[in-house]
């Protein structure tokens, strides 16, 4: 399986301030990383896609009601930059090129599928069942 990822080699060197506090292999805390110029850092996608401290406990769960309203993205996912909070085609000067179409595509496929409706009779008038009227 591939995993996508972002490579990024710093241009000059910088410190990066991180949102919370890491333990060092030295056994210090720290809040931020210091980068060499030149240096090459990899962002997993699929890690940052899937972390339970920015998704929550339920990450790794199929939700796609999570994007239906703004109560379903938790605060720190809010904080990702990306087409609905995702990394998934990147986002700023290097977005995925087949971003557009790739969500065009999806949404033919979805106006594609058949509509699946029960039709039952509804209580309209005082008359239940009568056959005039359907409800879904």
């Amino acid at each position: 399986m591939e995993t996508l990822t972002v490579d990024i080699q710093a241009r000059e060197d910088d410190v990066i301030p991180l949102s919370e506090p890491v333990r060092t292999e030295s056994g210090e805390m720290t809040d931020s990383i210091s980068i060499a110029k030149g240096s090459l850092m990899v962002i997993s996608i699929r890690a940052i896609n899937r972390s339970s401290a920015i998704w929550g406990p339920d990450a790794k769960e199929f939700k796609p009601d999570r994007w239906l309203t703004e109560d379903g993205i938790s605060g720190k996912a809010k904080e990702v930059q990306g087409h609905r909070h995702l990394l998934t085609f990147v986002d700023g000067p290097r977005t995925c090129l087949g971003k557009d179409f790739a969500i065009a595509e999806f949404k033919v496929i979805e106006l594609n599928q058949p509509v699946r409706m029960l039709l039952t009779p509804c209580d309209i008038g005082g008359t239940v069942g009568s056959g005039e009227e359907l409800c879904f």
